[in-house]
């Protein structure tokens, strides 16, 4: 993706800068496929947070009410963004307009809708990384007609129709759509059943969260059922039939065995002994995605048939990953190997990139590599984002002076990009099945969802904030 100077640009450089803005936008006009993930201009859409073109899905049928918040004030409630408001938004051209090229949407996934246990107390699912059901799009997000005024099903097959017809949308607004996927854990689908009387209390933390168990599971696990929450048992449990589609999912995920049940440790998150793979965090719900399970192969199978059905059917451009390092690594290497596999001649205009929150350029290169490597030199995820230059960056505008105010951080960050630890560079020269390694897709951001805030920072100068935003 766009890469951008260390020292700034320098005065020779600013005719070429104008010509590689105005070769963006002319590339934002062209046909989504015609142009490659090298050349992207990626924008991220949180899209509860983006426009609200529905009014009618704010308060989805037999949901509570109160998770909605019409003042738009709470941030833990939903705000009503939604698919609508995208759609008005690319058919007017406001994306083409940024030299934007391709959205990277939150997951659509139809969620847990609240969650009595996370930092801070209660809050919604609006977000969308709290999946409940992997095969079915969220109702917050989808309309009861399609922008022609066509009328949907009151299903997921309606739902899904509409998922379909934002992607198409785009497509023929040239641009190109990214769907985040979460495969690490699922939403509080489940509770611990602490004083064993069978039945869920929301007022009971022990029951929305137990501490973490090194040896052994928790054996009391009892699937949710509380419908205005949408706090109800993980789906799919078996085949479904989607946009005259039969996906032929087996019920893995429906499975209480699928997942670890090993409760949650409050300092997992920075951590690297393998805890940080193993809990749940908070209430939601973590994957046994070990290697040596006896369900590892139907897990990763029961995802490859899930998104290979974004990817072929929907026509979704790409997956953003989640929480990749907190996943085995070996459950990557089956799945990014058997999901091209499945797609064929098509895994070339796929991008499968990942989110690996460490600034260690060892640690976020090497699940471009395989675990194997390098035995096996083919690439696992095809890149990930470049929280190293984040990091690095953030820090150079934000803090004057000293180590933090120089440019040091930013040049060694780009020069990870094409360094490594001995014989082997950090992150996979080897060539993807469209031809480009990880160090050319590797992928520039200065900010997300997930930081403490955006952009403007008190106590930093006018010009660097304006500085960060131009970056």
């Amino acid at each position: 993706m766009f890469r951008f100077p260390v020292n700034g640009i320098a005065e020779p450089d600013i005719k070429k800068g104008l010509m590689r803005c105005l070769a963006a936008l002319l590339l934002s006009f062209l046909p989504a496929h015609a142009r490659p993930w090298t050349e992207d201009v990626m924008y991220f859409v949180l899209t509860d947070r983006f426009h609200d073109g529905d009014p009618a899905n704010n308060t989805p049928e037999g949901s509570d009410p109160l998770l909605y918040d019409p003042l738009q004030k709470n941030i833990g409630m939903y705000q009503g963004g939604d698919f609508r408001g995208l759609e008005q938004a690319i058919e007017g051209g406001y994306f083409n307009e940024l030299g934007v090229t391709a959205l990277w949407i939150t997951p659509p996934v139809k969620n847990v809708w609240r969650s009595g246990s996370d930092a801070g107390g209660w809050k919604t699912g609006y977000h969308g990384y709290w999946t409940q059901d992997f095969l079915d799009i969220d109702p917050h997000l989808t309309s009861a007609v399609s922008m022609k005024g066509e009328k949907y099903p009151d299903s997921a097959e309606g739902r899904m129709r509409h998922y379909r017809d934002f992607v198409a949308l785009a497509h023929a607004k040239g641009l190109k759509v990214v769907q985040d996927v979460v495969l690490n854990h699922a939403g509080p689908v489940f509770f611990y059943d602490a004083d064993g009387d069978g039945v869920f209390d929301d007022q009971s933390k022990e029951e929305w969260v137990q501490q973490f168990k090194r040896d052994g599971f928790y054996a009391n696990a009892v699937w949710m059922d509380v419908a205005k929450w949408n706090l109800m048992k993980a789906q799919p449990d078996g085949p479904r039939e989607l946009l005259g589609k039969r996906i032929a999912t087996k019920g893995v995920l429906a499975e209480l065995s699928s997942y670890g049940r090993k409760g949650f440790s409050s300092d997992s998150l920075g951590k690297s002994d393998g805890e940080e793979i193993e809990c749940d965090f908070f209430s939601l719900r973590d994957l046994w995605t070990e290697p040596g399970s006896g369900h590892f192969d139907r897990l990763v199978d029961e995802f490859v048939e899930i998104y290979a059905f974004y990817l072929l059917d929907v026509g979704v451009d790409g997956l953003r990953i989640d929480t990749v390092k907190h996943v085995h690594h070996e459950f990557w290497d089956a799945f990014t190997e058997r999901l091209r596999k499945r797609l064929g001649a098509k895994a070339k205009d796929k991008l499968l990139f990942g989110e690996v929150y460490d600034g260690d350029p060892k640690k976020l290169g090497s699940y471009t590599w395989r675990s194997d490597a390098p035995k096996r030199k083919e690439p696992c995820l095809d890149s990930v984002l470049d929280f190293q230059t984040c990091f690095a960056a953030r820090d150079y505008l934000r803090r004057g002076g000293g180590e933090h105010g120089s440019a040091a951080k930013l040049e060694r960050a780009m020069k990870a990009l094409r360094s490594g630890e001995g014989d082997q560079p950090f992150y996979n020269p080897n060539p993807g099945p469209d031809g480009k390694n990880a160090r050319e897709k590797s992928i520039t951001f200065i900010e997300n969802h997930d930081g403490l805030n955006r952009f403007r920072v008190a106590g930093v100068t006018s010009e660097r904030n304006d500085l960060a935003q131009a970056l």
